[in-house]
Parts: C-alpha cells; sequence; structure tokens
C-alpha cells in the first residue's frame, strides 16, 4: 500500500504520520494481527490520512474485520477524496450492500443518474438491490433492462429467477433456455449463475431431473471457482474463536446490566443470518 499525494494545506507531520501508520498497518497485516489493523485503521481514519483510492480497499478491509462503523468512516473519506463523484458513490454503493446494508445502498444508487458507472451495470445493481428489498415490480423492470443490454449476463437471470415462477412464464423460460449455449464461452461466474437460474427455471416447470443435473452443473461450475481449503478453513475457524476464552467471556458477562431472565426464541430458518 502506498500514500496518494495529499491534499493542499496538509502538514508534512501529518503525511509522515499516516505513512507510520501504513507500515504499522501493513505489518500487521502480514503477522495477521487483528487488534493492530484494526488500532491502525482506526488513526488514519482519525488523521484523515491522504490516501485517495486507497480508503475504498480499506473499507473493504474494515468489512471483513467486523468494524462497519471503521469501514463508513473509511467509505466517507474515499468519497471525500474524489469530490464526491458519482462513481465513487456507486463504489460506496457496492461496499455497502457488500456489508449488508442492502436499504441504505438502494436509497443512495436511486440518487445517481441510470448510466453511473455504465447502463448495463447501474441496471444490474438496481434490480439485484431492489430484489432484496422486496420491490419486486421495480426489480423486474431494472433486470428486464440489464438483459435487454446483455441477454447473456447469468447475473442478471440468477436475480430475475428469483422473482419469478416460470412455469406462469413460458416465453421466460424459452428465452432463458435459448441463452444455454452460447453460455459455454461466458466466464466461470456468470456460467454458474446462469445454471443455477435455468435449474430453477426446470423445477419451476415440474423438469426435476433436468433440474437436478442443471443444478449439479452450477455446483460444478462454482467448486471450480471456489475450491474447497479445509486448511484455511480450520485457521479460519481457529482465528474466529481466538481471544474468547471461558474467562474472558466471563469477564463480559460480568459487564452486562441489563435483565436476562427472559427467554429469547430464535425464530429464523437454518443459515439465513439470524
Amino acid at each position: 500500500m502506498t500514500l496518494s499525494p495529499g491534499k493542499s494545506g496538509e502538514t508534512d507531520r501529518d503525511g509522515v504520520a499516516a505513512l507510520r501508520l501504513v507500515d504499522q498497518f501493513q505489518r500487521a497485516l502480514q503477522r495477521r494481527d487483528r487488534a493492530g489493523m484494526v488500532d491502525r485503521l482506526r488513526q488514519l481514519v482519525a488523521l484523515c490520512a491522504p490516501l485517495a483510492a486507497q480508503w475504498l480497499q480499506l473499507a473493504l478491509m474494515a468489512v471483513d474485520l467486523g468494524e462497519l462503523g471503521l469501514a463508513r468512516e473509511a467509505l466517507d473519506l474515499f468519497v471525500d477524496a474524489f469530490g464526491g463523484d458519482p462513481a465513487a458513490l456507486f463504489k460506496k454503493v457496492d461496499v455497502l450492500a457488500y456489508m449488508g446494508a442492502l436499504g441504505e445502498a438502494l436509497a443512495l444508487l436511486r440518487t445517481l443518474a441510470p448510466g453511473v458507472p455504465d447502463p448495463f451495470t447501474h441496471a444490474l445493481s438496481r434490480g439485484a438491490l431492489t430484489v432484496g428489498a422486496g420491490a419486486t415490480d421495480e426489480a423486474r423492470q431494472w433486470l428486464e433492462e440489464a438483459l435487454r443490454l446483455r441477454p447473456m449476463s447469468g447475473s442478471a437471470w440468477h436475480s430475475l429467477a428469483l422473482l419469478v415462477d416460470f412455469a406462469d412464464e413460458p416465453e421466460l423460460a424459452e428465452r432463458l433456455l435459448a441463452c444455454e449455449r452460447d453460455m459455454q464461452t461466458a466466464p466461470p461466474q456468470e456460467r454458474a449463475l446462469f445454471y443455477y437460474a435455468l435449474g430453477k427455471a426446470h423445477a419451476d416447470r415440474g423438469e426435476h431431473a433436468r433440474a437436478f443435473a442443471t443444478v449439479t452443473r452450477a455446483g460444478s461450475e462454482t467448486k471450480a471457482i471456489y475450491p474447497n481449503d479445509r486448511a484455511l478453513d480450520r485457521r479460519s475457524a481457529l482465528e474466529a474463536v481466538s481471544g474468547y476464552e471461558a474467562g474472558r467471556i466471563a469477564e463480559l458477562a460480568r459487564q452486562q446490566r441489563e435483565p436476562t431472565d427472559r427467554t429469547i426464541f430464535v425464530m429464523g430458518l437454518p443459515r439465513s443470518g439470524t
């Protein structure tokens, strides 16, 4: 990570301090020292360090660290570095969606012109976000526009498949089926998403054997893109519980003062995020 030129009026002292913090952040990153990374990031934010485009990368890192407040501050510094440029605001939309703030991301996207950053990307993002928001009519409008601009978009078909019952829309199902031959040369991730959508279409139409085979194909495509790494999964699990020994948990429990004698029922479906 390198520092971009600072804005006019920034002191040399601030620049030196920012360089030192960036170096310390990188060292913490290499050591996988979460606490060190968060501390340096917090200091960089407080300093409003002249990192320009790199604030976007730091915002994403903050999300992955679970520091959503810091991520928002880094995002604001990123947008400020580009003077509120619409392209920078669109990147903010992406990060807000990545952190799960779908309503906020959609509200911001609705303020941007349909050509930002380009007509297809805008339509696809608008459609996907409105699917998440439950605005089905608006979502369909934007996803149809995305497919008009790029008929072979697996991403657009995948999002649209979440909205429709292909059994009730034979013409739409035939459009989807007609894309399969040309999808063989599509990028792997787009191809995988397309096959999930196609599997949904077969299932909707009661073609269960074809649905199973198609979803299996989608899974194979996905596995090739994201192969399972058992060793990495184990390291991640160990890191996730690091610092949460019984003594530490008991210490945290003693700090809470809210009455907790009432039973809490978690009613969400398995793996739904509840």
